[in-house]
This record gives structure tokens, sequence and C-alpha cells, in this order.
């Protein structure tokens, strides 16, 4: 008989070579792809002060990403006005920038009927924006779909299709989005440099007078929450570290940050831990009630999602979970000098998906520690 930890290894792994069977045959699909859609139909050469309208593509939808992309479209509000914006992207990623600035026009587009949606914006652009890592098979064929003059992007050098080119040594996407802004403007000085969040006032009003009367010398936030399965905390471990955390320091007040679709998790945990210094504000979650959160908190917790790129463009601190990736950790680590990381464990073999949760609390003391000690 096997051991349980032999057994869960054996798991880990034959899930693993599950990943890498899809992973090939992703790679696959894309090489496919790009030898039909990866080349330009227009050979002109770029020139900013001809660009009249541009196409953004946020079609997966990533806030982290969209906070970022609040840069590029502000200010090119300010030096290009004479610029139309158009935003490839789902609803999320609506949500949030018609809170920050205004986008003339809106491609909500799904996962299906791509040809059908997208051909009344056929050859409209002047320049197509996209600053990730490169396109998957989808996205190589909607990018050479829109048949745009020119292609914005980092990834130059794998995919044809890109002509203008972000400086290969702008890794973290806050500095590809600055860099792709001083090409779109022409300009060297941006007025503004720093991501535009939505006005959350009455939010911070309102979680003031929660806290007034509470007794505590640290107030934290925390969430627990990060985009796919491995990227959250089970019920289980969120009960395990809240336990935990007010046992081991109870003058922090621990307070938590509402999540789309998690009421009943978290109004449980509260309702079961029946805690003085945990707190849930309000089980209706809002992206303003989140900012409002980490501008009070001295710092927030949180695995590797949009609550840390909400903090960055508040200049507050974080203690921020990462996988044990360090070019993912590059391109999208907190921004606040004081933020503190722990990385989780690392995998055990290629492809190993590992829980966010999978850290030692010693490492969450130290993050602590170091995070108070720099902003007292």
């Amino acid at each position: 008989m096997f051991s349980e930890g032999c057994q869960m290894n054996l798991i880990k792994r034959l899930k693993a070579k599950w990943r890498t069977v899809r992973n090939t045959q992703k790679a696959i699909k894309l090489k496919a792809a790009c030898a039909l859609y990866d080349h330009r139909g227009c050979f002109d050469v770029f020139c900013a002060e001809d660009v009249k309208h541009i196409v953004i593509f946020r079609w997966d939808d990533k806030l982290g990403d969209c906070i970022m992309a609040g840069i590029l479209i502000n200010n090119l509000r300010l030096h290009r006005p004479d610029i139309k914006i158009t935003v490839i992207c789902r609803q999320t990623t609506k949500l949030w920038l018609d809170k920050v600035s205004f986008i003339d026009e809106y491609i909500l587009l799904g996962k299906y009927h791509l040809r059908k949606t997208l051909q009344p914006y056929k050859n409209k652009y002047d320049v197509f924006v996209d600053v990730s890592n490169g396109f998957s098979y989808k996205e190589i064929f909607i990018a050479k779909y829109i048949n745009a003059k020119h292609y914005l992007g980092f990834s130059a050098d794998r995919f044809n299709i890109i002509d203008v080119s972000i400086d290969s040594n702008q890794t973290h996407f806050y500095q590809r989005y600055i860099n792709a802004t001083k090409i779109l403007t022409n300009k060297e000085c941006l007025t503004s440099e720093k991501p535009p969040v939505p006005n959350y006032n009455k939010e911070l009003e309102f979680l003031d007078s929660l806290i007034i009367n509470k007794d505590y010398k640290n107030i934290v936030g925390v969430n627990f929450f990060g985009s796919g399965k491995y990227r959250r905390f089970s019920f289980e471990k969120a009960v395990s570290l809240m336990k935990y955390w007010l046992d081991k320091h109870p003058e922090d007040l621990l307070v938590l940050l509402p999540t789309p679709g998690e009421e009943k998790f978290l109004t449980k945990l509260v309702n079961q831990l029946a805690l003085s210094n945990l707190l849930l504000p309000t089980d209706k979650a809002s992206l303003e009630m989140s900012l409002a959160i980490i501008d009070k908190a001295d710092f927030t917790f949180t695995p590797d999602t949009a609550v840390v790129h909400m903090a960055s463009a508040l200049d507050k601190p974080v203690i921020g979970i990462y996988r044990e990736n360090r070019l993912n950790y590059e391109e999208w680590k907190p921004l606040c000098m004081h933020s503190q990381t722990i990385f989780n464990r690392e995998p055990i073999c290629e492809n190993d998906s590992v829980y966010v949760y999978e850290f030692g609390y010693e490492q969450l003391e130290e993050a602590r520690t170091n995070i108070l000690k720099a902003i007292r």
C-alpha cells in the first residue's frame, strides 16, 4: 500500500501529465493558426501622428490588466484627444473602464460566433494594441480578422503580425502600458503614470463608521480569492488561517474583501468564527468597497489577483501570494515599495499546479513583521 503522501504525489504527477497533453494540444493549434493568420496586410511605416483610431484587446477580461490599461487610455484622452478608442473585452473590463475613463466604443466579444461579431469592425483601426505575452490560437485569428494597419505589442520576436514593438526590457505590465502610451502619444513625459481608480469616498465613510469602536492596532485587508481553483483558499484553509492569525495577533483587525459569488463563503466564515476582530463590512461585493478596504488597511493579504493591482494603483502595500514562477512574478508583482511576497512551495514536477494556501505560516510571520516595520 502507498502512504497518503505517496498517493497525493502520484495524483499530482498524473494531473501534471494531463496538463502537459493539453498544453501540447494548444501549442499545435497555435502553430497551425499562426501559419494562417500571423502576417500583416498593410506595410505602411508607423507614424504616431497619423493614428486616429485604436482598438485595445482585453478579451481575457482580467481585471489586473484592465487596471493598468487605464494609464494608456487616460493619457491618450489628455495628450491625443483626437484618437478614438475601442476596446474588445467582456463585462468585467467594461465595468471598470466605465468608472475610470471614457471609451468611444466597446466590442463585447464572447467565446463563440467570433466572425459574426467582429465582421462590422474589420479594417476600421489604425492600431491594434495588445501588451500581453502573446496570442492563443483564437486570439491570433481575432487580431488578423480585425485587419488593423498596425499592431502594437510585446511579442514581436514571436509574432510577425506585430510591427510596433514594446521594449522587451519592460517586463511588468505597468511598464508595458507606460511604454505603449509613450509610443502612441510620442511623449517621453506623461501627465500621469498612475492607474486611475473609481471614486470610493462613500464606501470609505461607511467603513469608518463600522470600525470606529473597534479595538485594534493594525488594520489588515484580507482577500481569499484569485482566478481559478488553485488561486483560492478552501473554506477549511481560510478558517484555519483566520484562527491562527487572530490567536497570534489579536491586535490586528482583519477586514474581509467582499467578492462576487463568494457571499455565502464569507458570511459562513464570519458567523462560524464569531471573532470581534474579524469584519465583513458587507456581503455585497463592489469594486469601490474593495478599494476602500485596501486604502484603509495598513496592508492587504491576497493571492496574486486584481486586488494586488488595485493596491498598486493606490500605492498601498500588500502581502501577495505568488506561485514559484519568477517570470509571472516580475510581470505582476506589487508596485508599492513596502510590499512583501510569499512564494508557494515549488512544483514537484513540470505542470504541477500548486494551491495558493500551500505556504508556511512562518513565511506569513516574516512578511507581516517586515511590512509593519517598514510602514511605521
